[in-house]
This record gives C-alpha cells, structure tokens and sequence, in this order.
C-alpha cells in the first residue's frame, strides 16, 4: 500500500519503511476497508486540494495526513470496528479515541510531527461536538477540516458493515 505515498514519498530508511509496510499489513486486518477507503480519500485530497489551491507544502500536508489519518483504528478492538449495528455509548468512547492514537502512532512511526496535529482533529467538528478535544472553527486546523470533508464524503458513499452506500446526491 505504500505505492499510494508515491505523490509525497517519504523520505525514511528502508527499516522504517518495513516497519511502516507491517503496520500497514496490521491495520488492514484489523479494519477491512482500510485500502479502499484510504486510496479513495487520497484521490479526493489531491484533486480538491488543487482544485482550491492549497500550496505544494499544504497539499503534501493534507495527502499525508490523509494516509495516516485511520491509523488508531489500529489500537480498537476489532469486534467494535467490525460490529452490524450501532455502538453502545461505551463503545463509541472506545472509538473517539482513534485520532489521538493516530496521532500518537505518527510520531512513533516516524518523522510526522507537521501532520499529527491534523490526524488528532479528523473528527473535530466547527460547533464544538466533535472528538476528541471538542475544537470550535478556527480552533480546528485548516487542513484537519478539509480532511473531515473528504472523509465524511468517502464514508457516507461507502458500502460499510453497519449502513449501505448512499448516493452522491445524499452524501453531497
């Protein structure tokens, strides 16, 4: 799956890049539409970040975060993951905390400390009732925003094990 950094390489060693590799390996057995939903919002990160115009250095940002930004899924149990129905409250704490541990996953895997910040609020939301910190609209990161857009539309467009597609019009 690294070919997906191919747009933004990373320039790490050959044993951080096989460490990456199994990780990678790890997460997509934990959360079976990982892959595709990663190449997907990777898609939508390159074509919408140039289409408003982000800077190289932005766009790089964004991409980046936007490969890593599932990667606390890791940490979850995977029969809340993978769960037909709707989480209890219990469970919904467990999976609020899966930016945090992106983000901490980022700086343990590598030199990521420019896109941690912006893995932490994927799920931060402009009104404040986002997780895990609760930021409120300017508070949340620009690119932390724009990757909750892209997101948000890849998994509402998504066949998941809880909810069918729905259509571009809905998602929109």
């Amino acid at each position: 799956m690294l070919y997906l950094l191919r747009p933004f390489p990373l320039t790490w060693g050959a044993e951080s890049l096989q460490k990456l590799e199994a990780f990678l390996k790890r997460l997509e057995r934990v959360e079976p539409y990982f892959e595709g939903h990663i190449q997907r919002a990777c898609f939508y990160t390159l074509s919408f970040g140039k289409r408003i115009g982000l800077s190289e250095q932005e766009l790089r940002q964004l991409y980046l975060a936007t490969f890593f930004h599932d990667f606390g899924k890791v940490r979850i149990p995977p029969e809340i993951l993978k769960k037909n129905g709707p989480l209890t409250p219990q469970e919904f704490k467990i999976v609020e905390a899966h930016p945090s541990l992106g983000a901490e996953i980022c700086l343990d895997l590598g030199p990521l400390e420019e896109i941690a910040p912006l893995v932490a609020a994927h799920h931060e939301k402009l009104d404040g009732t986002g997780y895990p910190l609760g930021l409120k609209a300017e508070d949340i990161p620009l690119l932390a925003r724009i990757l909750a857009i892209i997101e948000i539309y890849d998994a509402l467009r998504s066949k998941r094990c809880y909810k069918p597609p729905f259509s571009m019009e809905k998602s929109l």
